[in-house]
């Protein structure tokens, strides 16, 4: 089993999720509670912005992962 195949049209829209996203958070955080958007915390949250995707795709690959291993370990054999 591969990995997802990777293509421009691919990063071209991760990119343009992540641009929204990020954009979204700036205007929260600049126009409606009238804060810099400048500073640690800010910086942590658009991390936290960026890895969140991947992080939550790998953990339902590996959950998956887990799951196939289950269903074929020899215990779970039915002789059809």
């Amino acid at each position: 089993m591969g990995f997802y195949y990777i293509s421009i049209f691919s990063l071209i829209l991760i990119a343009v999720i992540y641009a929204v996203a990020i954009g979204v958070f700036r205007f929260v955080w600049v126009r409606l509670l009238g804060r810099k958007f400048t500073g640690p915390i800010v910086w942590v949250v658009v991390a936290a912005i960026v890895i969140a995707p991947w992080v939550e795709e790998l953990w339902i690959a590996w959950n998956f992962g887990q799951v196939c291993k289950e269903e074929v370990a020899p215990e779970n054999w039915t002789g059809r």
